[in-house]
């Protein structure tokens, strides 16, 4: 062989696999019988100790389960009683609302009234001064028949000085 090949197979031999090993069993696997008394005395605490934890949560969630329960059942009511006076509110608004419909409908019954008895008065006022009139009328064409000619009771004149109302005259009135 040449010294090359003697090299390369130096190579291969000195290479060593590495070594797998195993995973040593954990000491509590041990068999009991195996296991000193110190190690009995910590599993059994170990032991004791998850116990009283899982007795403390099944505690905790059975009180958080009584917990929530009440505060459902709070809950509820609080909505019961909102529902009861959101009704109440309800019922008063609309009471509330039928009031002021009467007080509006009287309001406007009541101005209406008050309009008629105005508009009633104002045309017997009519009627009166109509009445005044028609007699005076009357009257007056009664004595216009009687001299036959008809006599002014005023006299116009128009202003001398140049003042307001010059233009349209004065207007005396003459005693009979």
């Amino acid at each position: 062989m040449s010294d090359e090949e003697e090299y390369s197979d130096e190579e291969e031999i000195e290479e060593p696999e590495p070594e797998v090993r195993k995973p040593q069993p954990k000491q509590a696997e041990k068999p009991a019988e195996a296991q000193s008394e110190a190690e009995a005395a910590m599993d059994e605490k170990i032991r004791k100790k998850k116990q009283e934890e899982e007795e403390q949560w099944s505690e905790y969630i059975e009180q958080r389960k009584k917990q929530k329960q009440k505060e459902e059942e709070d809950l509820r009511k609080l909505k019961e009683r909102q529902a009861l006076r959101k009704q109440k509110r309800a019922e008063q608004e609309r009471m509330l609302e039928d009031w002021r419909l009467k007080q509006e409908a009287q309001r406007i019954k009541e101005l209406e009234e008050r309009r008629s008895k105005e508009a009633e008065a104002k045309r017997k006022r009519l009627e009166e001064a109509e009445r005044k009139r028609a007699a005076m009328q009357a009257a007056l064409n009664k004595q216009n028949t009687g001299t036959g000619k008809i006599e002014r009771n005023f006299v116009i004149t128009k202003r001398s000085d140049g003042g307001p109302g010059a233009s349209l005259g004065n207007i005396d009135r003459v005693s009979s």
